[in-house]
């Protein structure tokens, strides 16, 4: 026999045990999410320099790079003023994407470029 008191204390404890890992979960998600933001380097898009630096070499010659860089429109036209950018209009606004054609992307070396 159980005294019903215990079992209610042991479901207590194990819906308590369920919402810390639940948190815990959640909390390494967005210690995730800030490191990888972090990761952007000082102006947030080292990232985006990455990409745009070895994406002609992935791209067909008539091929197209979109890139999403959500506030990061300022810092991208700062990074390449000279890559001609259409910023695309989306729900969230028309600063956030960009497209650029592979014959205007910087011509890389794959086995050099990190």
């Amino acid at each position: 026999f159980i005294p019903s008191a215990l079992l209610t204390y042991r479901a207590k404890v194990d819906a308590k045990g369920k919402k810390d890992a639940q948190t815990q979960l959640q909390q390494a998600k967005d210690d995730e999410t800030k490191a990888s933001a972090l990761a952007g380097g000082n102006d947030g898009i080292d990232l985006v320099r990455r990409i745009v630096k070895q994406a002609r070499a992935h791209l067909e010659p008539q091929g197209v790079l979109i890139v999403e860089v959500g506030d990061g429109r300022a810092a991208v036209e700062r990074a390449f003023p000279d890559l001609p950018l259409t910023w695309l209009a989306t729900s969230a606004g028309d600063d956030m994407v960009f497209a650029a054609r592979a014959e205007d992307l910087p011509n890389a070396n794959l086995h050099s470029a990190k």
